[in-house]
């Protein structure tokens, strides 16, 4: 079974992947696939029961907004 942990490590790569993109558009969807497994390990983790991590997934939103 995939932890919150793996997926918030899905989320930063998706993040890193967006910093790189060519393309705003690239950019927009790895930002958006970002946040779709930030989504999931929250949703995992109120399934466990568990509060959620504070971390946060992804740049600062200095970086998000182009």
């Amino acid at each position: 079974m995939t932890t919150a942990a793996e997926y918030r490590e899905y989320a930063t790569e998706c993040t890193q992947w967006a910093v790189q993109a060519k393309t705003e558009e690239e950019r927009r969807v790895f930002l958006a696939m970002a946040q779709q497994w930030v989504n999931a390990a929250l949703m995992l983790e109120a399934i466990e029961g568990r509060p959620p991590q504070t971390e946060r997934s992804g740049p600062p939103p200095s970086q998000t907004r182009h």
